[in-house]
């Protein structure tokens, strides 16, 4: 009784089970998921911007130094120097030049004076002989510090020579001299004359002396020769006659020296036998033989007035101005020794500068070999490095390479004296009277006697 009562209870939940199994599946019902976020323009990021920094300040440049240059005036140096001064300028535009130029015969006393002011010109251009005096008297910067080995090997030895003291370098050779005779060919040609064109074959003393007498004819009744045998520059000059006298003598010889080696004493020097020879023989030429003028003939050679000239290249230009005026050159003549004085002027830097650095960076400039050949080509002026003659092509061949020849074989720069300003003076009053006609031995003793008197403030 009790199975019948479970048995249609367990049919119908069999039936239920088999129903609900073969009914499909209900559809799952989905996950809810986030909505898509629409797409967003991107935001851009704000910089900052930086607020504006004014500009550092910066110094105005500095104006320019400005340094002092005392020279000679005259051509060709007028014309010259502005010309260089640019082109130095315009590699130095921190630097300015300012140019005084004095005449020549105002040069060394104004020198003088602006040495003695206690604010000296920066720069000046003094005589290679009186480079020593001023070295001497403290009055000079050494430049050894702007010069090579290879900048004193390629100077000329009398420039080197000239512008050392005490081993010290005090001077910037640039140009150099010799002295040479100037001949009108004209008048040796009708005399048959040839004069010598080797150094070789120079003549001496006596037999360019014997030449000229050859050459101006005998004198007229009246004593005044129409043509005369030499002039020079100017009677008497120490650079251009005291060569005739240290040539009697053999080199290092105490005639060819002239000058006591500290350059305190003339005396044994300028008064020995050989000395007093040549100084007569001076006498002769100007008063027995009256082969030059005992004053000054302005242009006497340029005119044709005068048969030799004797003096530096410097003739070369003069005479280009007269063309009418046919010449050509020999050796300076000698006794037993050759010897022609060399030398011009030179760049020293004052020891009283304020601008040393820059006074000392015109001068390197100025005597360099970038500057070498400019400048004989604004001047004609020959140069004082040896490197230069070999690019100037005049100077190879005769006339103009007796000028290398003498400077390089036979030049000697003036006696060496701290005293070489009263040196010069007294010896072209000594010689002035000489050439008047005054006794030989009585005005070399007046001579010697002044020299010796201001040489001894030097003896060390």
């Amino acid at each position: 009784m009790k199975r019948q009562f479970w048995l249609p209870i367990i049919v119908v939940l069999l039936l239920s089970f088999v129903a609900s199994a073969c009914a499909p599946a209900a559809a799952p019902t989905p996950t809810p998921t986030k909505a898509a976020a629409p797409p967003t323009t991107p935001t851009a990021v704000a910089v900052a911007t930086p607020t504006p920094v004014p500009p550092t300040p910066t110094k105005p440049p500095a104006p320019p130094v400005t340094i002092r240059l005392l020279t000679p005036g005259g051509e060709p140096y007028a014309s010259a120097l502005p010309v260089a001064i640019k082109m130095f300028e315009e590699k130095h535009p921190n630097i300015k030049v300012d140019l005084h130029m004095v005449a020549f015969k105002e040069l060394f006393r104004t020198i003088a004076v602006s040495l003695g002011s206690g604010e000296p010109h920066d720069v000046m251009w003094p005589g290679g002989p009186f480079v020593l005096s001023y070295a001497y008297a403290g009055s000079l910067a050494p430049l050894d510090d702007i010069y090579t080995k290879e900048d004193r090997d390629d100077f000329v030895e009398s420039s080197v020579k000239q512008a050392t003291y005490q081993g010290k370098l005090y001077a910037g050779p640039f140009m150099q001299s010799s002295i040479l005779i100037f001949y009108n060919t004209k008048m040796f040609d009708e005399a048959g004359i040839k004069p010598p064109k080797t150094l070789e074959d120079a003549w001496t003393w006596p037999q360019f002396a014997e030449a000229l007498r050859k050459v101006v004819g005998p004198l007229p009744p009246d004593g005044v020769p129409k043509v005369w045998g030499l002039v020079t520059r100017s009677i008497g000059t120490i650079y251009d006659w005291l060569p005739l006298i240290r040539s009697n003598d053999k080199p290092g010889g105490p005639t060819f020296t002239a000058v006591s080696p500290d350059g305190s004493k003339a005396s044994g020097y300028l008064d020995t036998p050989q000395a007093l020879e040549a100084f007569q023989f001076m006498s002769d030429f100007f008063n027995k033989w009256k082969l030059s003028p005992q004053a000054d003939v302005p242009l006497a050679f340029e005119t044709g007035k005068a048969a030799t000239c004797l003096r530096p290249e410097d003739g070369v230009v003069v005479l280009k101005k007269y063309p009418d005026i046919k010449w050509s050159l020999t050796p300076l003549p000698y006794f037993k020794t050759p010897i022609t004085h060399t030398g011009s002027f030179m760049y020293v830097v004052t020891a009283g500068s304020k601008h040393q650095k820059e006074a000392k960076e015109f001068v390197k400039f100025m005597t360099s070999k970038e500057m070498s050949l400019p400048w004989y080509k604004l001047t004609q002026m020959p140069p004082a490095r040896k490197s230069t003659f070999a690019q100037i092509p005049e100077y190879q061949s005769f006339p103009l390479n007796l000028s290398f020849l003498e400077m390089t074989k036979w030049g000697q720069p003036p006696p060496t004296t701290p005293g070489y300003t009263a040196y010069a003076a007294l010896f072209e009053g000594g010689v002035a009277d000489i050439i008047k006609g005054l006794p030989v031995e009585r005005t070399v003793k007046t001579m010697m006697d002044k020299m010796d008197a201001e040489l001894k403030k030097y003896a060390r």
